[in-house]
C-alpha cells in the first residue's frame, strides 16, 4: 500500500509539474507577442478585406471633393517701404532695409487685428450692404511675407469668387487708412512705426477656385486603413480556435499524437434514402 500511495504522490507531482510547465510556457508565449511572420500572415489572410476597406476609403474621399462646398481665394499684395521722417527718427543707426524687414513682420500681425477687421466689416456694411462679422474676417483671412522680400500677400477665402476679390481689397485699403491715420486733436499719427511706410501694391482679382484633391483623397486612404486595421483586430479577436497542430502545441506544451481528417464530402440525396 505504501508504495501505492508514494506511486500516486509521484504522479500527482509529475503532473502537477507538467501543468506549471504548460502555464509557464503560455506565459512566454504571450509575453513574446506576435511576431512579424505571424502579422504577414493575418494581413495575407485579410488582404481581400484590407484592400477593398482601403479603396473606399480613397473613394469616398474622392468623391466628397466633388460635393464639397466650393471654396474661392483672392489675394492683394502690399509693399512695406520707409520713406517719411517719422521712420528715419526711429531707424537711428539700422539700415532703411532691416528696418522694412522688421516692421514687415508687424504689418503680418497688424492687419488681422481687430482694430483692421471693424473697419473693413463697417465699410462693408455700409458701402456694399454686405455683413460681414469681425471674427469671420479673421478667420479667412491670412497675411504673409513673401520669402526674402519686403511684400506682404493678403489672402481671403469665401465661397464666391467675386466677394473674395472685394473683401481682400478692402482689407489692404482699410489696412493702409488705420495705419496711416492721424489724431483730429494734434494731427499726430496714431501708429508712429506703422505711418506711411506701407502701400497696396496689386489689387485683387477675382477669386480662383481651391482644390483640396490631394487633402480629401489623403483622409480618405487613411481612414480606410484605419478601419481595416480596426476590422482585422476584430476578427483576429473573435477567433478563438486553433489553426493548426503547431499552434496546439505551442499554446498547451502538448504533443499531438494523432489528427482526425476532415472531409468535405457532400452526399446526394438518392445515396441517403438507398442507405436508409
Amino acid at each position: 500500500m505504501e508504495d501505492i500511495f508514494v506511486k500516486n504522490d509521484m504522479v500527482h507531482n509529475e503532473s502537477k509539474n507538467n501543468l506549471d510547465n504548460i502555464n509557464n510556457e503560455t506565459k512566454t508565449n504571450e509575453n513574446e507577442g506576435i511576431s512579424l511572420r505571424d502579422l504577414f500572415g493575418i494581413i495575407r489572410k485579410h488582404i481581400l478585406a484590407i484592400l477593398v476597406l482601403i479603396g473606399l476609403g480613397t473613394v469616398c474621399g474622392l468623391g466628397y471633393n466633388f460635393i464639397e462646398p466650393k471654396v474661392y481665394e483672392a489675394n492683394a499684395t502690399m509693399l512695406v517701404s520707409p520713406s517719411n521722417n517719422n521712420s528715419s527718427e526711429v531707424i537711428g543707426s539700422v539700415s532703411e532695409y532691416q528696418y522694412s524687414s522688421y516692421i514687415s513682420k508687424t504689418y503680418v500681425v497688424f492687419i488681422t487685428q481687430d482694430i483692421v477687421m471693424d473697419k473693413v466689416s463697417d465699410d462693408l456694411k455700409s458701402n456694399l450692404g454686405l455683413t460681414v462679422s469681425t471674427n469671420e474676417l479673421q478667420k479667412n483671412t491670412t497675411a504673409t511675407l513673401e520669402s526674402s522680400s519686403l511684400v506682404v500677400k493678403v489672402n481671403y477665402t469665401s465661397s464666391d469668387a467675386k466677394t473674395s476679390q472685394t473683401i481682400v481689397n478692402y482689407i489692404v485699403k482699410d489696412a493702409v487708412e488705420v495705419a496711416n491715420f492721424k489724431n483730429s486733436e494734434t494731427s499726430e499719427p496714431s501708429y508712429k512705426l506703422l505711418y506711411g511706410n506701407i502701400a497696396v501694391l496689386s489689387e485683387a482679382k477675382e477669386g480662383t477656385k481651391v482644390s483640396h484633391l490631394a487633402r480629401n483623397v489623403l483622409i480618405g486612404l487613411a481612414c480606410g486603413v484605419v478601419i481595416a486595421i480596426i476590422y482585422t483586430w476584430i476578427r483576429e479577436g473573435l477567433n478563438n480556435y486553433f489553426k493548426d497542430s503547431n499552434e496546439v502545441e505551442s499554446t498547451l506544451g502538448l504533443p499531438v499524437l494523432s489528427e482526425i481528417p476532415f472531409y468535405d464530402v457532400k452526399i446526394d440525396s438518392k445515396e441517403k434514402k438507398g442507405s436508409k
